[in-house]
C-alpha cells in the first residue's frame, strides 16, 4: 500500500544504504548495486512489517540503523544494514520520538 513517507536517512558511505519511514507500519530499505560509479538502487523489501506499529524516527550510523515506533510500548529495533537483519529490539515504555546513533 502507498503511504507518505516521513523520515529519510541514508549511509555516509557511497555508494549509500537508503532507509524511509513514514505512515505505513514498516521500514523500507534499498541497497547500491551495480558498479559504484553508476550504482543503482534495488529495494532490500517491498516493505518489512516489523510491528504492526507507525514509525516515528530513525537514526544511522555505519551499517547500523535504529527504528523507533510511535507505540506506548515504544520498541525501537537495532538492525545490521550489511545484511539487513534485525540484531535486538529493546523496549522504551513510551512513544520514541528521536534517535541518534
Amino acid at each position: 500500500a502507498d503511504a507518505a513517507v516521513t523520515k529519510l536517512v541514508a549511509s555516509k558511505k557511497w555508494p549509500p544504504r537508503i532507509v524511509a519511514i513514514g505512515h505505513a507500519p514498516g521500514v523500507r530499505g534499498w541497497r547500491p548495486g551495480g558498479p559504484a560509479a553508476k550504482p543503482t538502487f534495488e529495494p532490500v523489501e517491498q516493505l518489512w512489517e516489523l510491528d504492526g506499529s507507525r514509525k516515528a524516527c530513525t537514526a544511522m550510523a555505519g551499517e547500523w540503523l535504529a527504528v523507533g515506533d510511535a507505540s506506548v510500548d515504544g520498541l525501537v529495533s537495532l538492525w545490521d544494514t550489511a545484511t539487513w537483519k534485525r540484531r535486538h529490539t529493546f523496549k522504551a515504555g513510551a512513544p520514541v520520538t528521536c534517535l541518534a546513533l
